[in-house]
């Protein structure tokens, strides 16, 4: 298990988003009573720095990494 680095809240949707120090990416539903998270994506071969919502568009997750 890595250190998460970097999140954001996504207002509309109730989500927070997780970016961690292993390359992961996670999006949790804040009203869910579970310590799972909705989706996680593997798609950084390092740490991700950097995660933000779209101010314009609610389904739109930018990440950024080494």
């Amino acid at each position: 298990m890595q250190d998460v680095l970097s999140v954001d809240f996504n207002k509309y949707e109730n989500a927070l988003a997780s970016g961690n120090g292993d390359g992961a990416i996670k999006i949790w539903d804040l009203r869910a009573d579970k310590d799972i998270p909705l989706r996680h994506f593997s798609s950084h071969s390092y740490a991700v720095k950097k995660i933000k919502f779209s101010l314009f568009n609610k389904n739109i997750l930018i990440s950024g990494g080494l």
